[in-house]
C-alpha cells in the first residue's frame, strides 16, 4: 500500500525522518568521574607541568609519576630518566637534614628535590636533572 501513494509523499516523508534523525542530541557532559577526582589539580602538557602552586618543565622522554592523590601539602613527584635515573619532587613543611635542595616558592611553597642515578645512567643525567631543577617557579 506504501507504494500506491505518491511519490511527493513518500519523499516528504522520507525528508521527514531524515531532518528528525539529523535534530542536535543533548549536550555532552563531563563523567562525574573525570570531573570530581580526589587530590591537587594538575594539568600536565607535553613537557610542562603546572600544580597551580608552582610549576615546572621537564624533557617529554622523560616520565612523570604522580604519588597518590595528595593534596598541594602532600604532592610528591618522580620523573624517570629513560637511563634510570630520577628526580623526586616534594612538597615539604619544613626544612630538615634530609639530602637534596630545598626550594622556597613565592606562593610560601617549600619544594624538596632530590636526584638518584641508576647504575647505567647516562652522563647527562646530571645536566638534565639540574635543568629540570632550575625551571621550577611559582
Amino acid at each position: 500500500m506504501v507504494f500506491a501513494r505518491p511519490i511527493s509523499k513518500r519523499f516528504a516523508a522520507f525528508c521527514c525522518v531524515i531532518l528528525t534523525a539529523c535534530a542536535p542530541l543533548a549536550p555532552a557532559s563531563v563523567p562525574p568521574q573525570l570531573s570530581h577526582t580526589p587530590g591537587a589539580y594538575v594539568a600536565i602538557t607535553e613537557g610542562h607541568f603546572n600544580a597551580g602552586s608552582f610549576q615546572f618543565d621537564y624533557p617529554s622522554s622523560w616520565r612523570l609519576i604522580k604519588h597518590g592523590a595528595a593534596s598541594d601539602e602532600g604532592m610528591h613527584l618522580i620523573l624517570k630518566a629513560p637511563s634510570g635515573g630520577e628526580v623526586s619532587i616534594r612538597v615539604v613543611e619544613t626544612e630538615s637534614d634530609v639530602d637534596g635542595e630545598f626550594i622556597r616558592l613565592a606562593k610560601g611553597v617549600l619544594l624538596l628535590a632530590t636526584v638518584s642515578a641508576a647504575d647505567d645512567s647516562a652522563s647527562d643525567l646530571a645536566a638534565m636533572s639540574d635543568r629540570i631543577i632550575r625551571s621550577i617557579r611559582s
